[in-house]
This record gives C-alpha cells, sequence and structure tokens, in this order.
C-alpha cells in the first residue's frame, strides 16, 4: 500500500467515511436483569417534562438560571448505548447513574457542549493548530481514532472533568519512556477489568505483517488478541499514521490545519444533523439506539 502524501488528503471524505469493512458492535449487551434497570433509567429521564435538577444551580450557557427541559441534542445524548455507558461505569447502580448522568447534563449545558461551531472556536488553538491533538482515521469497529502528541501541545489541557463516562473504546500510549512504562505495568495488573480492557501500553509501532488468503492474495488482518502486540493490529494501515505503523503520511503545517479544521468542523455539523433528522423521523425521545439513527451518518 503507497503512503498518501499530505497534498493529495480529502479531509472531508477521510472523516466522513469509516472504512467499508468496519463493523459495528456494541461494546456491551446487557442481560435480562440489566435491561430491566436500563429500562427504568430511560423511563426516569424520558418522562414528559423531565428537568436535570442539577442545571438549574449551574445555569445555562449563556449564563442565565431557568430550567429548561431536555433539548433534542440531549434526548439523543441519552440514547441506549450513552445510558449503558454510565450503568457500566457505575457497575450497574442505578441511583449513581442517575446522578453522573445529571451531572454530565448539567456540565454540557455550562460548557455549551452542544454548540459544536462555537466549541469549535474555542478548541481550535489548543488542541489542533499544532496537530498536538486530532481526529484521524477509523478502527475496524468504525471508533474515530484520536491521535494525541503532547510534544506537539503549544497549550496546557483544558479540565474538562471525569464526565464523558465509556466513551473510549482504545487507548494507546506510545513511545512511553521506560520508568514510566515500569510503573504503568505494575499498576495495569490493579486495573479495573473494563479499564484494563481497552488499554495498550506501549504496542509495537511496526506495520503490521500481511497474511496469505485461500485464493492466494495477502492482506493485512487485524488481531483479536489482547492486548494487541502492534498498533495496526488494531487500527487498518490506511487509516493510521506511518510513525504509528500505518500507511498514511501526515506533515502538518498551518495549510494542512486550515484544510482539515474546516472539513472536520463541516463533518461535524453535516453527520450530527443527519443523526438528528433520522433520530426525529424515528419518533425521538430518549433510549433511542445509536446503531439505528447514528450508522451511516
Amino acid at each position: 500500500m503507497t503512503n498518501t502524501p499530505p497534498q493529495t488528503w480529502d479531509f472531508r471524505h477521510f472523516l466522513a467515511t469509516p472504512p467499508p469493512n468496519a463493523s459495528f458492535v456494541p461494546f456491551h449487551i446487557p442481560s435480562e436483569e440489566e435491561e430491566e434497570k436500563l429500562a427504568r433509567l430511560i423511563a426516569y429521564f424520558g418522562r414528559e417534562g423531565y428537568v436535570p435538577p442539577a442545571v438549574e444551580a449551574v445555569g445555562d450557557a449563556s449564563g442565565g438560571e431557568k430550567a429548561q427541559v431536555l433539548s433534542d441534542w440531549e434526548m439523543m445524548f441519552l440514547s441506549r448505548e450513552g445510558i449503558i455507558r454510565f450503568l457500566v461505569a457505575t457497575r450497574w447502580n442505578e441511583q449513581a447513574a442517575i446522578q453522573r448522568l445529571e451531572k454530565c447534563l448539567a456540565w454540557r449545558r455550562k460548557t455549551g457542549i452542544d454548540d459544536v461551531q462555537g466549541v469549535a472556536d474555542k478548541v481550535e488553538a489548543e488542541y489542533a493548530r499544532t496537530g498536538g491533538q486530532i481526529i484521524l482515521g477509523w478502527t475496524e469497529h468504525a471508533n474515530p481514532v484520536i491521535v494525541m502528541q503532547v510534544n506537539k501541545r503549544d497549550t496546557p489541557p483544558s479540565s474538562v472533568g471525569l464526565l464523558q463516562l465509556e466513551r473510549l473504546a482504545i487507548g494507546a500510549m506510545v513511545n512511553i519512556p521506560w520508568v514510566i512504562n515500569l510503573f504503568l505495568q505494575a499498576v495495569y495488573v490493579f486495573l479495573d477489568p473494563v479499564t484494563k480492557s481497552k488499554l495498550v501500553l506501549n504496542p509495537s509501532l511496526r506495520p503490521a505483517a500481511p497474511t496469505t488468503t485461500t485464493n492466494g492474495t495477502t492482506e493485512t488482518t487485524t488481531s483479536s488478541t489482547w492486548p494487541p502486540s502492534s498498533l495496526a493490529q488494531v487500527i487498518p494501515p490506511d487509516q493510521l499514521l506511518t510513525q504509528y505503523g500505518g500507511a498514511r503520511t501526515l506533515d502538518w503545517n498551518e495549510e494542512v490545519h486550515e484544510r482539515y479544521w474546516k472539513a472536520l468542523v463541516e463533518v461535524s455539523l453535516d453527520r450530527r444533523e443527519r443523526a438528528r433528522e433520522k433520530w426525529a423521523l424515528m419518533g425521538g425521545g430518549v433510549g433511542r439506539s445509536e446503531f439505528e439513527f447514528k450508522k451511516g451518518e
């Protein structure tokens, strides 16, 4: 596979289009008992006139103190999978999940997180202008790849709190100094099983080895073993930069940033609005499955 020079990148297409062979897999399939808990939380947040109690104290994004019923974006956030994430994070403790979700809703309103353009304008300098943190590529399960390069950040990271629970599919830390790696390896064995199943420490950055198929052709395949020995076993090579074992070349500069950022914001707004339209056609409300209104968007 040939490397892609930066000048030929079609960022809008690349950011909007997962690999054609990507599979959409639920990260957790609830048991019968868990389904009952999920149903109760959907009923709690989906009841008519529901207003998150913490929001009144926090105020809305404009600084007002008025309480508001859930917006379309907030109900979409409270999807079936969104609520499951909080239940998994709280070990299926319903009351704890409600409290965490309401705290998250308050934070989302306070920060104006649903104003995509406004948030983009605020974070552009911190996260993307230097290429220090960008969204680029897709995993084999159509999860977006976020590349964080600490040495390229020219501003300290913002504190957003641990409010977006269980959103991480896989977290890989590469090029870790040996002292820190030794410490992390020692701590790793004590991690929660769910967290441990998502974390990869110092995987190989070598390209994934091609394998021969039954018809004699060669292709690069991903691996189901965990933890993977190579980052390219989790992320298809054509979705991964060369410095991490992939086949994509990208030399960051101001011109690349301008094209990338414009495409990222446009794709985010477009996909989000199309998902909202599909969600509304399905009847809207709390507890709709993201696989129904987000897949294909």
